[in-house]
């Protein structure tokens, strides 16, 4: 009994199989080829060492403030000053430092450093004065301090070396047409005898009040007729006296 019933579960797993189909395979041809282009290499970020080499050094390596080629007047620059204004009697030049920096800058060249509330004040010396001309010893530079490490550097000229204001060129006077001479103006003609009188004379300068001094040559007389003067005065109400 049990062996037909596994022989017959064994045919009807057998046809089982059997009936099913086996799948087919499809073949699908291979995909067409796309170039893909080559990635670019990325840039290299520049090194310190480059981007020092292009824009110049402001400090030294104990830094202190280098100097530029400009010298305005004969005093030394520091780099980084950018240029405000320039006139032929003033150069303004902003400069971010510290005051300490900046008040060595100068005193290390040999240059006068006055300290100021506000700033400072530069003067050339005998020793800056061997490299420029012996004009400029006049010249000054004032230090303002305009905010927290900014500075106005304001360069001035010597006295008298600025340029002069042009002064207006006189003009000719008008030509009378008819004679082709200058007209004769207001003051050429003579005054008549009524212009004369009624023109404002010069006033006689007053001499200032002096004190009464009865032993003076002069008021000698005064003592003896004023009190007569005064009673003849109460006599003749209404009348002047004349000296």
């Amino acid at each position: 009994m049990r062996a037909s019933l596994l022989l017959l579960v064994t045919f009807g797993f057998l046809a089982h199989a059997c009936s099913e189909r086996t799948p087919e395979i499809v073949l699908v041809d291979d995909p067409p080829s796309v170039e893909i282009p080559p990635i670019p290499p990325e840039p290299s970020a520049a090194s310190p060492s480059s981007s020092a080499a292009q824009t110049p050094l402001r400090v030294d390596p104990l830094g202190r403030l280098l100097a530029s080629e400009d010298t305005p007047w004969g005093f030394a620059l520091p780099r980084g000053a950018a240029l405000e204004r320039e006139t032929p009697d003033l150069a303004i030049y902003q400069l971010r430092s510290t005051r300490q920096a900046l008040r060595e800058f100068y005193a290390h060249r040999r240059y006068h450093v006055v300290r100021r509330a506000s700033g400072f004040l530069v003067l050339h010396s005998s020793d800056t004065l061997r490299d420029v001309e012996r004009s400029l010893e006049q010249a000054k530079l004032v230090i303002h301090t305009q905010a927290r490490h900014t500075f106005s550097l304001r360069f001035f000229p010597p006295p008298g070396t600025s340029s002069p204001i042009a002064q207006p060129t006189p003009r000719d006077p008008p030509t009378d047409r008819a004679t082709g001479s200058a007209p004769r103006s207001r003051t050429d003609e003579p005054k008549t005898a009524t212009q004369r009188s009624l023109s404002p004379r010069p006033r006689r300068t007053l001499r200032q009040e002096e004190t009464f001094n009865p032993n003076h040559k002069k008021n000698v007389g005064v003592l003896r007729t004023g009190p007569r003067v005064q009673e003849w005065k109460k006599q003749e109400p209404g009348r002047t006296f004349y000296d």
